[in-house]
């Protein structure tokens, strides 16, 4: 278990928590709430009090994006660019090119890298 204090930013907490997409099992074993956070400290905005249901979130829309992507595989999508324009809908398309890195994150994840 890694020695966590009791206040990080979230950005640090995410990187040791999440370690991006492909910590998703562990954070899966609850790892954020056995860590004992009591708050996040995001780069802007205000404190987040909730560390394990604010991780919780992140996992739940990173599980329901990569559920996303597998749907847009099947659908015939085949580059990360193509995926975004099929899954980032909802997004504005400015960003589209940062989500384009997250989607490439994911399809490394998706294929055991």
């Amino acid at each position: 278990m890694p020695d966590l204090p009791d206040l990080i930013p979230l950005a640090e907490a995410q990187r040791r928590v999440l370690d991006g997409v492909h910590a998703l099992p562990a954070v899966e074993l609850g790892l954020a709430e056995a860590a004992g956070l009591r708050l996040l400290l995001p780069g802007h905005g205000p404190m987040l009090a909730d560390p394990a249901g604010t991780l919780d979130y992140y996992l739940s829309h990173r599980a329901e994006r990569l559920d996303q992507v597998r749907s847009a595989l099947a659908a015939g999508a085949r580059s990360p660019a193509e995926i975004v324009a099929m899954i980032y809908t909802d997004v504005d398309p400015a960003v589209w090119p940062a989500a384009e890195w997250s989607v490439r994150a994911q399809l490394d994840y998706l294929n055991g890298l």
